[in-house]
């Protein structure tokens, strides 16, 4: 599609044609506008095209034009916030969101990195709803929240939008009996629609309702003998993102006919995959894409992993084969994740020995999942790889979650960094009892060069394995607690009392720093180089302030403490935002660690310009 000059001209605001014409006295402002983005900017770095905004208002409007960001997008050599599936990077209504992602990545990895960093904005999100557990998709858009009201006679599941133009705000519910805990959230494609599937647990009493008794009141984080027998049910919806996509387009104001309009077509959003339930409680739950196919993963007894297949609406059981080595042990699954690009499971059980308190163990084991998958119901598998942890004592571990590179629907999605290189590390934590602290380790990945063959060009597979296993760091916290928000490349951490497992009083807020940021093993396949960024000036040096940081956040800590404790958290590494809810409260805390650049409501007439620009010429190119 050809734009003429002419068009262009009568559509450019006022002041455009004041400062760019030919008879200029400034010669710079003789050339043609996309001389100046197309070639002159593309010489410019980040801090250049911030310094050219404030020259004058022609210059202003001119350096927001998203070709200018995009080029910085993709020449970006760090870890860049994810973009949704149904992103659209070629339409205007996100353009403002190609800055706010290149603004974010560089201001978060210089905080992140600092000797002191610190929160850069607070937001309060009126949740109206005592909220019980969240989640928080990568990219920092949605938010899912388990809720309930004063009363604690409804529960809900909500889904909030965030970063919207006009505010964060509630814009999806799913009614349920009782509290959800376990909440997890993923974008995934199910049957050609992407879209967000949210995962999560309830328990009930087996035998009905109990005269005076609420089953939402006991804690699931901790083992306690319960009046009556409960019954632990999993549940898995589904909503489309091109109908959350409709209720949060910037263009439409809320509250206004249009958006009415579309709220009443959306109707019933929300979709019930999948529903079991079991006498055993359901713990570990995660979503993940086995081969393109959508699966829920759970463990339901000490040695069973189920595992749910949507696309194919069966479920298989992979029971964990007795190692002769633990013959008579107690073993129990303490944490499972799915690997990543690879068809297994990495799963880190407990050994405790029936008579000898002090003597325990815990092994590292990957799995593969079998390969008839849901032809067979149920499946004894064993480990391929093994490596075995002693002389300490732990009460749980978490793994983290990649969440970067996610599969997506839009064909005009740019090549990013994270994209041209090998799979990260896995970061599992492991929560120390005596004493009381966190351990990390790190899991690398192998390669493996297969060559060229009649049908197929050379390719290097990736896989992980427990040969690449290393201890980073070890932390003692006594007597606190530090609890852990894992991540790929920025984990987040707080500690806190042990006076009430459901809402502990928060001491401390830190970030952790891994040594594998900067150090890698010397046989770590393609290593990445963040020693320069040559979309800025400055040329990055590797800090040494490594390990963990205090964030100055007492007013916040306070505040939290004053209304209950925290009742529950998410953090996203890829923007550097964190949401904290009180026991008491019925508020969201959002706080980010990154400059986030707001749209500007001036730039609404000239997207409209621009569109009928577009209309205009496409009827012109029709007749």
């Amino acid at each position: 599609m050809q734009i003429s000059r002419q068009l262009l001209v009568e559509c450019l605001p006022g002041f455009f044609r004041r400062y760019f014409k030919r008879d200029s006295p400034c010669l710079i402002f003789r050339l043609p506008l996309d001389i100046h983005v197309e070639h002159i900017f593309s010489y410019l770095h980040v801090e250049d095209i911030i310094c050219l905004r404030r020259v004058n208002k022609a210059f202003y409007f001119l350096t927001h034009e998203p070709v200018i960001w995009k080029r910085f997008l993709e020449r970006m050599n760090l870890p860049v916030p994810p973009m949704r599936p149904t992103f659209l990077y070629s339409h205007h209504a996100t353009d403002y969101e190609i800055e706010q992602m290149v603004t974010r990545a560089i201001s978060l990895d210089d905080n992140w990195n600092a000797t002191k960093p610190s929160i850069y904005t607070r937001n309060i999100l009126p949740a109206h709803h005592k909220v019980q557990d969240m989640f928080i998709l990568p990219g920092g858009k949605y938010l899912v929240a388990s809720v309930r009201d004063d009363h604690g006679y409804r529960y809900h599941i909500v889904l909030y939008a965030l970063d919207h133009p006009k505010g964060h705000r509630a814009i999806a519910r799913f009614p349920i009996e009782v509290k959800a805990y376990h909440l997890y959230a993923k974008y995934m494609k199910f049957k050609g629609k992407t879209g967000i599937m949210i995962t999560y647990a309830t328990r009930a009493f087996s035998d009905g309702a109990q005269p005076g008794l609420d089953p939402s009141n006991y804690s699931h984080k901790v083992d306690v003998e319960e009046p009556y027998p409960m019954a632990y049910q999993q549940a898995t919806l589904f909503i489309s993102l091109n109908t959350l996509d409709s209720l949060v387009d910037p263009m439409v104001e809320p509250g206004s006919d249009a958006f009415i309009s579309r709220a009443s077509q959306v109707g019933s959003s929300f979709t019930v995959m999948f529903q079991s339930q079991t006498v055993y409680p359901v713990d570990h739950m995660s979503l993940f894409e086995l081969e393109g196919e959508c699966c829920v993963l759970m463990t339901q007894q000490p040695n069973l992993i189920s595992i749910s297949n949507f696309e194919r609406e069966k479920t298989v059981s992979l029971y964990l084969k007795p190692m002769q080595q633990y013959e008579g042990w107690i073993t129990r699954i303490s944490a499972v994740r799915a690997l990543p690009w690879q068809r297994g499971l990495l799963v880190i059980c407990h050994h405790l020995h029936p008579d000898l308190v002090h003597e325990q163990e815990y092994s590292f084991r990957l799995y593969a999942i079998p390969r008839p998958g849901f032809d067979v119901e149920q499946h004894i598998i064993e480990p391929f790889d093994i490596n075995v942890i002693h002389d300490k004592y732990f009460s749980h571990f978490k793994i983290s979650d990649y969440h970067f590179n996610f599969p997506t629907s839009a064909q005009d999605h740019p090549i990013l960094y994270e994209s041209r290189c090998p799979p990260p590390p896995i970061s599992v934590f492991g929560y120390m009892d005596s004493p009381m602290g966190l351990v990390h380790y790190s899991i690398y990945p192998d390669f493996h060069d297969y060559p060229a063959t009649k049908e197929k060009s050379a390719y290097r597979r990736y896989f992980y394995t427990l040969q690449h296993m290393y201890h980073q760091a070890t932390h003692i916290s006594s007597p606190h607690i530090t609890h852990v928000l894992p991540g790929v490349y920025r984990s987040l951490t707080y500690t806190a009392t042990q006076d009430n497992y459901d809402s502990p009083t928060m001491v401390r807020l830190r970030r952790y720093r891994s040594p594998h940021c900067e150090s890698y093993p010397p046989d770590y396949p393609g290593v990445r180089p963040p020693t320069s960024d040559d979309i800025t000036r400055k040329t990055k040096v590797l800090t040494r302030t490594r390990g963990f940081k205090d964030f100055d956040v007492s007013d916040e800590i306070n505040e939290i403490n004053h209304l209950g404790g925290v009742s529950a958290v998410a953090w996203d590494e890829g923007i550097g935002r964190l949401c904290i809810a009180s026991q008491d409260g019925e508020d969201i805390m959002i706080l980010d660690f990154a400059h986030i650049v707001q749209p500007d409501r001036r730039f609404d007439q000239w997207k409209r310009d621009q569109a009928m620009l577009g209309q205009e010429s496409d009827a012109m190119d029709i007749s």
